[in-house]
């Protein structure tokens, strides 16, 4: 029996604008910059990308996260 994947999601936090990862189906996450509590279905929150497994969501984070960075 293969094991249950839980999908993904790139959010992004609506007071700090910080990218994150969160699983689908939860109702709250806390923001790992800002610390404040996100209400997943309540808030304004912008979901960027939906993946099926952890490692390629973090890997779509990484080129977000890398592109934000660069200067302009």
């Amino acid at each position: 029996m293969k094991p249950i994947q839980k999908r993904c999601a790139i959010i992004q936090c609506p007071k700090c604008d910080y990218f994150q990862l969160v699983y689908l189906g939860t109702k709250s996450h806390r923001c790992a910059f800002c610390e404040s509590t996100i209400m997943m279905k309540r808030s304004r929150v912008k979901i960027l990308h939906i993946s099926k497994s952890p490692r390629d969501a973090s890997m779509v984070l990484m080129k977000l996260k890398q592109e934000r960075a660069r200067p302009k």
